[in-house]
């Protein structure tokens, strides 16, 4: 079992709508990274995908503030849902 370790961050520049990006870790429960994992994030009228590297990092960039929804899964392990808000 694993579950992405995720964070956020905002950023903007007068007049552009501020953007932020989810960067994460999936990890086994025994805190192997999973590579290869599909990380789809769910905001508020849109998703993005990431696949993670062979550390199991993952990033998904220009997304829009507000509450984030990250659901992770991988070939034999069950996915893992975690909202931030």
């Amino acid at each position: 079992r694993r579950r992405p370790s995720t964070g956020r961050r905002v950023c903007g520049a007068a007049g552009r709508p501020a953007t932020g990006a989810v960067v994460g870790v999936v990890r086994t429960s025994a805190g192997a990274p999973v590579r290869n994992a599909t990380v789809d994030v769910l905001t508020a009228g849109a998703a993005a995908s990431a696949t993670t590297n062979d550390d199991g990092t993952f990033v998904v960039r220009d997304l829009a503030p507000g509450s984030i929804v990250v659901e992770a899964g991988a070939l034999g392990f069950r996915p893992v849902r975690t909202r931030l808000t």
